[in-house]
């Protein structure tokens, strides 16, 4: 890490998550809001939403916020599926999923190979309807 500084990725590009948008369209079944900025990709409608946020400086793409209209569908392991070949595309070494609230939404994400993040500040809490943040480690070797 570079002492707290945060890396913008000039090279982020709307038409490089033409798949992504075209997967929300799809899920929502109408039209939706894309836009870059502030290094994350936003994707909104009135039924679904991704923030997307680009950690140049870890590596990492991150999952802030996400919500599919329609549940159980593939529309999450197709997501996934596009995440890891930007990811691997951009030498990104990890996706993480921030914040996993839902029971559904955990065994998603530990089914798909993620693993729980220790978040010291939890420490003996337990709180019931709070997983925490989840990990996918890439193999980014070449």
């Amino acid at each position: 890490m570079s002492g707290g500084i945060i890396v913008i990725n000039a090279n982020v590009k709307i038409e490089d998550f033409q798949e992504i948008i075209n997967l929300f369209v799809e899920d929502s079944g109408e039209e939706v809001s894309s836009y870059i900025s502030m290094n994350r990709l936003f994707i909104d409608s009135a039924y679904s939403e991704l923030m997307l946020r680009f950690n140049t400086s870890t590596k990492k793409l991150v999952i802030a916020r996400i919500g599919f209209k329609n549940t159980r569908k593939g529309y999450g392991t197709r997501l996934l599926g596009y995440l890891k070949e930007y990811a691997a595309r951009n030498d990104y070494d990890a996706i993480v999923i921030e914040s996993i609230q839902t029971e559904e939404a955990y065994s998603f994400a530990i089914k798909n190979g993620f693993e729980k993040v220790p978040n010291p500040a939890l420490n003996g809490i337990n709180l019931d309807f709070f997983f925490g943040d989840l990990i996918l480690n890439l193999n980014t070797e070449k």
